[in-house]
């Protein structure tokens, strides 16, 4: 039983065939939330087409329900959904992303709601795949995409999205739960999800985050990673600015 949560803001381009692709998923237990910010293009007439559908039984017993109104970006709608969730286990999908037929298989991984489970997602816009096992060394340098993780949703109540994050939020609490001995992170290679890389964070810098990043990682990883990262990082920049 698994809720999929959307934000959006005029994604009428691509926010249908984001919900066409959770609706069409051989699960039966299946919720889908789009948790919108007020768009002023035709995702509203989307969302009351799919909400009709829905209604006339014509995707089984899976739900979909969505609110439309203000909010502070992307992480705020995302604490808003996780709060509006019906179901045990939560995933996020951007609104210019879709699912893969495999999804389905990750209904028979989920067994334990002290774990954070993850897969892999293809990234469209570099034409590969993101990004298989991770251990602390490379959580020190790389997120896991969120396209990639389904988490139990009393954790993410526990411990929501922080606000004074406005692009890698999400990074910052795989950190958190990294670090928190009693939740496991399991690794299952199989590619649920397609990723186009077009998102804000794909796009922008989050300066509070990398600002300070070498203390978050000593303060959720320990130093011996928080320096790996640091040389690693500095690495990649100065690789990509040669």
């Amino acid at each position: 039983m698994i809720t999929v949560i959307i934000v959006s803001l005029n994604s009428g381009k691509t926010i249908g065939s984001a919900i066409s692709s959770v609706l069409s998923l051989d699960i039966l237990n299946l919720e889908l939330l789009v948790i919108d910010g007020a768009s002023s293009d035709k995702t509203l007439d989307i969302l009351t087409h799919y909400e009709k559908m829905v209604s006339l039984g014509l995707y089984g017993e899976k739900k979909i329900k969505w609110i439309s109104e203000k909010d502070t970006g992307i992480y705020d709608a995302m604490n808003k959904g996780v709060k509006m969730a019906s179901y045990d286990w939560v995933y996020f999908l951007g609104a210019d992303d879709y699912l893969l037929p495999d999804f389905g298989k990750v209904i028979n991984v989920l067994d334990n709601a002290n774990n954070v489970y993850y897969f892999n997602c293809y990234m469209s816009a570099l034409g590969k795949k993101h990004d298989g096992y991770f251990n602390a060394y490379k959580l020190s340098y790389k997120n896991i995409c969120h396209q990639s993780i389904v988490y139990p949703k009393k954790k993410l109540l526990q411990y929501p999205f922080n606000l004074d994050y406005k692009i890698v939020a999400d990074y910052f609490l795989n950190l958190q739960l990294w670090s928190n001995p009693q939740i496991k992170f399991i690794y299952t290679p199989i590619t649920i999800a397609v990723f186009s890389g077009d998102g804000i964070s794909s796009n922008n810098i989050d300066s509070k985050f990398y600002d300070n990043i070498f203390s978050i990682m000593k303060s959720n990883l320990g130093l011996r990673y928080a320096i790996y990262g640091k040389i690693v990082y500095a690495l990649h920049r100065f690789l990509k600015n040669r």
